[in-house]
């Protein structure tokens, strides 16, 4: 489902957003996540993987596993996004670890050579997301694009980034990290969906306990914490 799709020079940021949380996996990416051995047939091949794993995969792993990393990288509460809490002990805890260098700059330029795009204001500033890159769903980091060691610096464009905490809403993500289910059986190319016929329609006011309000607590509590 097409959220957004944002024209702009190719010097800047593309912030162009599609809904990838419907996108079943395949049997072979299914059998690879449980495995632990997701090679990405778009994001495979970029020799920083472990154990044949690709960046973004591994990355996944990473983030999946909150209880141990959760302190120097996390999901934001949305999921769409994550969070770069702690860049010295990131270098050392996980960097080294999982990545073969415990530098920071590297770090964030296999971001950028993945196309991990930043935000740069609310909530979820100084963040990193991919539209493809889903808390829950590792079978999608398939659909990351190769990896590309000359992206040259873009010019942000910070009135064209995505509303994630807004797509959640229409289209919420598990809080189970390790979920590994999509919730539909489209294609990303595929730009339908049913639920689309919704978005813009009047819904009756959540409850105090409905999910909606929860999200919202949840965000309200990230955005102070990291204020």
């Amino acid at each position: 489902t097409v959220i957004q799709s944002v024209k702009r020079p190719k010097t800047m940021v593309d912030h162009t957003y599609r809904d990838f949380s419907r996108v079943l996996p395949t049997f072979e990416t299914k059998v690879a996540a449980e495995g632990g051995l997701l090679d990405g047939a778009g994001a495979g091949g970029d020799g920083d993987a472990e154990e044949g794993q690709t960046f973004p995969a591994k990355l996944h792993e990473i983030l999946s596993d909150g209880d141990a990393y959760g302190e120097y990288i996390s999901w934001c509460p949305h999921g769409r996004a994550f969070a770069l809490l702690k860049p010295k002990q990131l270098e050392s805890k996980v960097l080294e670890r999982f990545f073969g260098h415990g530098r920071y700059s590297t770090f964030l330029r296999q971001l950028n050579e993945h196309g991990f795009k930043q935000v740069t204001q609310g909530c979820d500033r100084n963040c990193f997301y991919h539209e493809a890159f889903l808390r829950g769903l590792p079978h999608l980091v398939r659909y990351l694009p190769p990896p590309k060691t000359n992206r040259r610096r873009l010019v942000i464009d910070p009135d064209n980034e995505p509303d994630l905490f807004g797509i959640s809403q229409l289209f919420p993500l598990s809080d189970d990290v390790r979920a590994g289910e999509g919730r539909g059986n489209l294609h990303p190319s595929d730009g339908r969906n049913a639920s689309a016929a919704t978005v813009g329609k009047a819904a009756p006011p959540p409850r105090p306990d409905s999910p909606t309000i929860t999200a919202e607590r949840k965000s309200a509590e990230f955005c102070m914490a990291r204020a």
